[in-house]
């Protein structure tokens, strides 16, 4: 929907009519005319414009005390910024209200796995917008890691060239995704100093297996060559000649100790570095203590309206496919100050501007606290040339692979209203840089926090998963792998993200209880994201309590030329 409102305003020194323009409804002011941005034959174009009229002359002029200086003919003016509707900080409540307490139940003994909200972990904060992260290297088995190219190969880098080369897109994406706010500086250890995993040891790639269990052993057989205490994080990668199992992981903390410092935040890596979108995704849990925010088990949450879905579209720590964050987990990280959110508690009814994240000097995140560890929010997201409002829910009551973060596949447009619990978001005015929200109390139903056993979902009379990962193993072909107990049949589907009523892949329902569970998958295409879902049941032929779950961990193809 357009809006009938202009949205800009514009000086300019000529315009021609019928020559193109860029943002409907817009105004420009050349030639003693008014002239606005319309639609003909599909096209936008300026309109013949119409006659500014001279005012009369006035009797007496009081000249303002502070005079501001004109805007110069190219000057360019935001309209939405400057909107009288726009409520008043002063009117709003303090930050600090809707930097919701994290309520994340502890997973570990030695501390907690992740954390979703506030205070933030210690160690997960970095004043000088600066981390330093040190890369080891390490022989896997009989496979060294490479400084040459193997004669006979049909790689053109090694394994460190290809590493630095990564590096400095990890760095790239970190600027990027900061909008110039934070850096990271990568050390690889030198050659000389590189390390050898035990060749008995191995790596499981099912997800949320203790895959550590081998470097902490070779932390301990090299004792006091690394310091712990210097770094930001510590990256070990093995060879990309190796013939080895896809492994991605990361850790914020761990019980092992060194002669130099906690052994903590640790990533470790095979293949999968190469990717600098996992690399990064790996980095957020180990230097931020993020959560996995894809589902690991089911989680219906009925305590949630059931539209939204997990935030798979919006954040790569929900999908590594993605080159985006959520504001609330740049929040997180500190790439968003205090001055760029507008908060909401209990005001009946608010206006607000929110602009792209990369406008420092500009609100662009709005909080609405539902109480402690939930909160809702919205932020702008571009949609070609505008702007458009996305929705999500922030749910510490969720815990690590449950869906903490739940929102809304679609974005608001202009005239665009949606009502989540007792708060109506009504989407007023767009352009290209940003977007006027109207937030309103309504009588809908509030918030109801879960019990403890709606919470922790997944145990009883019901199947019971603990981790899954579905990862390609070879040319439209992948592997999924499940750790679940207390089901009878099961049910592994595949669709294109884009596409949910177009299955590539089924199961159907079969009958069976292995634990682990391993099935093959074929028949996939290319140039598409995928949507794994997986049903599991206690009863033989899909009867009886059912788990299930749906994840896009699986990336997409790239289409053979």
């Amino acid at each position: 929907m357009l809006s009938g409102t202009p949205q800009f305003a514009y000086s300019a020194q000529k315009i021609v009519p019928g020559s193109p323009c860029k943002t409907f409804n817009s105004i420009a002011v050349a030639n003693q005319k008014t002239y606005t941005c319309v639609k003909k034959g599909g096209k936008l174009i300026w309109n013949s414009g119409v006659a500014i009229k001279k005012a009369s002359p006035a009797t007496s002029v009081t000249p303002s005390p502070n005079p501001k200086p004109s805007a110069s003919p190219s000057t360019y003016v935001e309209i939405l910024s400057k909107d009288s509707r726009i409520t008043s900080a002063t009117l709003l409540s303090a930050v600090s209200e809707c930097k919701t307490i994290d309520k994340t139940p502890e997973m570990r003994s030695f501390g907690s796995l992740s954390r979703n909200g506030f205070p933030r972990p210690k160690d997960a904060v970095y004043p000088s917008a600066k981390a330093k992260i040190l890369v080891i290297p390490f022989q896997y088995q009989n496979w060294p890691f490479t400084t040459t190219v193997p004669k006979g190969s049909n790689r053109t880098m090694s394994d460190l060239d290809m590493l630095k080369n990564v590096n400095k897109q990890v760095a790239e994406l970190f600027k990027e995704l900061s909008a110039g706010k934070f850096e990271v500086e990568f050390t690889v250890l030198p050659e000389d100093q590189w390390w050898v995993m035990d060749p008995d040891q191995q790596f499981d790639p099912t997800p949320m297996k203790e895959n550590f269990g081998p470097v902490k052993q070779m932390i301990n057989k090299y004792d006091g060559k690394i310091d712990f205490e210097k770094y930001d994080s510590y990256v070990f990668v093995s060879s990309l000649y190796a013939p080895q199992m896809p492994v991605a992981t990361a850790e914020f903390v761990t019980d092992l100790k060194t002669s130099k410092g906690n052994a903590k935040k640790l990533v470790l890596m095979t293949y999968r570095w190469t990717s600098p979108n996992i690399y990064f995704h790996e980095l957020g849990h180990s230097m931020f203590a993020f959560e996995d925010l894809y589902l690991q088990m089911d989680s219906p949450a009925t305590w949630i309206p059931q539209d939204m879905k997990v935030i798979l579209m919006w954040d790569l720590m929900a999908n590594a496919e993605l080159s985006s964050l959520t504001n609330w987990n740049r929040l997180l990280m500190g790439w968003v100050s205090d001055s760029q959110v507008r908060c909401v508690t209990n005001q009946n009814e608010t206006i607000h501007y929110l602009s792209d994240f990369t406008k420092s000097s500009e609100p662009n995140l709005l909080l609405i606290n539902l109480e402690p560890g939930v909160t809702l929010a919205a932020e702008p997201r571009i949609w070609g040339e505008t702007q458009r409002l996305l929705l999500y829910l922030v749910d510490t009551n969720l815990n690590h692979g449950q869906g903490p973060l739940r929102s809304y596949d679609t974005l608001l447009k202009v005239g665009d209203h949606k009502e989540i619990f007792n708060w109506q978001f009504k989407v007023l005015e767009t352009s290209k840089e940003g977007i006027l929200v109207q937030t309103s109390k309504t009588s809908g139903s509030k918030y109801v926090a879960p019990t403890q056993s709606q919470a922790n979902q997944g145990g009883g009379d019901r199947p019971r998963p603990r981790v899954g990962e579905i990862v390609a193993t070879g040319y439209l072909q992948a592997r999924a792998t499940w750790e679940i107990s207390n089901y009878k049949s099961y049910r592994i589907f595949i669709t294109p993200f884009d596409e949910p009523n177009r299955i590539l892949f089924d199961t159907g329902i079969v009958n069976d209880s292995r634990d682990p569970l391993v099935v093959e998958v074929s028949g996939l295409i290319c140039g598409k994201e995928f949507m794994t879902t997986s049903q599991f049941w206690v009863e033989r032929d899909g009867k009886g309590n059912k788990d299930q779950s749906s994840s896009g961990q699986l990336r997409m193809f790239e289409c053979k030329s």
